[in-house]
């Protein structure tokens, strides 16, 4: 498996799905909008486990950071990048 890690300024993505807005408007669709969504999938969020953790009583073996450690490890062992 090859993963391509890219990093990508949004500010650009969010002028091209602004501009597909607007061209599906021209057209009288309605569809969902793209900048919205864009929106949506780049913002920054912090999530916490503790409460479902608690409740099913599930611990990880990694925190997020020593979890992505062993994955790159892993990746560069089977040269998997």
């Amino acid at each position: 498996m090859y993963m391509l890690i890219m990093n990508l300024s949004v500010a650009p993505l969010c002028s091209d799905a602004e501009i597909v807005d607007k061209e599906v408007r021209l057209f009288g669709l309605r569809l969902p909008g793209f900048r919205g969504t864009l929106g949506k999938r780049t913002e920054d969020r912090i999530v916490d486990g503790h409460r479902i953790q608690d409740e099913i009583g599930f611990r990880p073996k990694y925190d997020f950071i020593s979890g992505w450690k062993v994955i790159i490890e892993e990746m560069y062992v089977r040269r998997d990048f």
